[in-house]
């Protein structure tokens, strides 16, 4: 099989600009779903609530070097968050 090579960055621009929008069409299809069968708003706390996830997460993200137990905890959050994104 043929060798590809990198990206050029107008391809990787393309390539983000897809991803972003494809993200758009199908959150914009999620929500439309989601009000049609009368759960929007458990949606909307859906979203609220993994972003507060992530925030923990990111702010927590350099304290785990000197903490077992956090790593462990962030570790397991992790994969939970994953899978619910899934």
């Amino acid at each position: 099989s043929p060798i590809r090579k990198p990206f050029s960055m107008a391809e990787s621009l393309m390539f983000s600009l897809a991803e972003s929008f494809i993200g758009k069409v199908a959150s914009r299809a999620v929500e439309e779903a989601s009000l049609a069968l009368g759960v929007y708003d458990h949606l909307r706390d859906i979203k609220n609530t993994a972003s507060l996830i992530k925030a923990v997460l990111l702010d927590a993200e350099p304290k785990q070097r000197q903490n077992h137990q956090l790593r462990e905890w962030l570790r397991q959050i992790k994969r939970v968050f994953n899978d619910a994104e899934d």
